[in-house]
């Protein structure tokens, strides 16, 4: 797996051309259009790289894009005693000291709004002057009537994503509406999603979005609304955090209603009740929709949602990382787990009963699956501490070691998590991949300055999208595209373009 990458204080790029054309029609923007350069340029607040790679050869290169951007990143306030004590899928431990920097300007927290009226009628940032055009014209009004048998159409879901950034609310019966569709369509697909990438069709992987509508909207600018040939594959992690987690759960179930088999949501961690209840998910579902079960609708179309994705027979998609758990003595808990209980086959994914978990699914391959965080070094100098507390488990110690060179090496309980999933090393990946019959691990659930990280000899690709995660400029943003490979062109062709 090879990277480069290249960046620019400032770029311009276009924004998505939106047509009301026939849902048949497999192409929903306009390619000249999309690739026509804009006026506006983004600010230089953020960056956004973007992850090109190869489906069948897994060479990927990197570009970065500038995104105009000033808000924070909402974070909820985690005290080190919770189970996510790292930021949930972030990696990063959020305190009530830091989470006054994500305050707006009124003095109202993001994540708690206590102030309805400021928050329904909320004011663009100085910066919005320098945003792309609209995605689509703003006097649209399909979306506003979609009733009994009408069919759900892309001028209904462009139009909604307009009044989802003006910060208007989605009426109760539309979200019902998509909600339950969604939700129909996601029971009848397996744990294990297979999906072949033609050579006219491109996969784009979006990490972690933490209900951060922006990130999602400026992904679409760049590369596109979903449509038949633009395929979309969301790794879960949509809500927490983030103030608009129910408009980017509408807006992804809404076109996995139009594109059912070119969108494909993998489950979270964070889609749990458990994490959703203490994360703000919850709170912002009650304060849009009082008096109503907007909130249980959600919880249940999320414990219908796939666990992984697996493209061109090669590419093992999960939002967390390799399957398997360690055993817990919940009488004895905080006390360390002791034994590990790995997976012997793929078919023990595909067997899960995934709709029964609406909370964290505990003790079972899928926590791993939705949890687990891989590393490739420990230094012993600076992190003694650790290493002498954990060199101390006896049980836990023969799933692991570390090498004189530093290489972490095995499986070892994810403490920094409250021991939920796995920390597990480059050889324990290489024995998961091969397992599952691929070649590449992409995941997501941990926060990354540069929006990625290759890891484990480029066996594992982290992609998380969710950029100004935890403050103004604090990281970028990242998808990744896969696409196979372009034939090559005829030797008249190319002895052409030399002459």
């Amino acid at each position: 797996l090879s990277t480069s990458s290249s960046s620019s204080s400032s770029r311009t790029t276009s924004s998505a051309n939106y047509s009301s054309q026939d849902q048949n029609n497999d192409e929903y923007y306009d390619d000249d259009n999309k690739a026509t350069a804009s006026s506006q340029s983004y600010a230089t607040s953020s960056s956004f790289p973007v992850i090109v790679a190869d489906a069948t050869t897994t060479t990927t290169t990197t570009t970065t894009t500038t995104k105009t951007t000033t808000k924070t990143a909402v974070a909820a306030a985690a005290s080190k005693g919770e189970r996510e004590n790292k930021g949930g899928g972030g990696g990063v431990v959020h305190d009530a000291k830091e989470c006054d920097d994500d305050k707006q300007d009124d003095g109202s927290d993001n994540n708690n709004h206590t102030n309805k009226e400021d928050y329904f009628h909320h004011q663009p940032s100085p910066a919005a002057a320098l945003a792309p055009p609209p995605l689509v014209r703003q006097n649209s009004f399909p979306g506003l009537h979609v009733k009994g048998d009408d069919k759900l159409t892309l001028d209904d879901v462009t139009a909604m994503m307009d009044r989802c950034r003006e910060y208007q609310v989605i009426s109760e019966a539309l979200l019902y509406r998509i909600i339950t569709e969604a939700k129909q369509i996601l029971e009848e697909e397996p744990n294990v999603n297979r999906i072949t990438i033609s050579s006219k069709k491109t996969m784009v992987v979006v990490g972690d979005l933490h209900g951060q509508l922006e990130d999602l909207l400026h992904i679409f600018t760049l590369k596109g609304i979903p449509s038949t040939n633009n395929m979309y594959l969301f790794n879960g992690d949509f809500v927490d955090r983030g103030d608009q987690s129910c408009e980017v759960v509408l807006i992804l179930f809404a076109f996995k209603i139009l594109f059912p088999t070119s969108v494909y949501l993998n489950r979270g961690n964070h889609e749990a009740t458990d994490m959703t209840e203490d994360h703000g998910f919850k709170a912002e579902c009650l304060e849009k929709y009082p008096n109503s079960d907007v909130y249980e609708l959600y919880s249940d179309a999320f414990a219908c949602l796939p666990i992984a994705t697996i493209l061109n027979g090669q590419v093992f998609v999960v939002h967390g990382g390799i399957a398997g758990h360690f055993e817990k003595d919940d009488a004895l808990y905080p006390i360390l787990p002791h034994r590990f209980h790995p997976i012997k086959s793929i078919k023990e994914i595909e067997e899960i009963d995934r709709f029964q978990f609406r909370e964290t699914p505990n003790q079972t391959p899928l926590e791993g699956l939705l949890w687990s965080d891989p590393r490739d070094s420990w230094d012993i100098d600076e992190e003694e501490d650790d290493y002498e507390e954990y060199s101390n488990m006896k049980e836990e110690g023969k799933y692991w070691n570390v090498d004189a060179d530093g290489t972490f090496n095995g499986i070892m309980p994810n403490i920094p998590r409250a021991d939920a999933g796995t920390v597990f090393g480059a050889d324990a990946c290489r024995d998961f991949l091969q397992l599952v019959g691929c070649h590449l691990l992409v995941r997501s659930h941990e926060y990354k300055e540069e929006g990625f990280e290759v890891s484990h000899g480029g066996k594992c690709l982290t992609v998380f999208s969710a950029s100004c995660y935890v403050g103004e400029s604090s990281n970028k943003g990242a998808i990744a595209i896969f696409s196979l490979p372009s034939p090559p062109r005829p030797p008249q062709e190319e002895e052409e373009e030399e002459e």
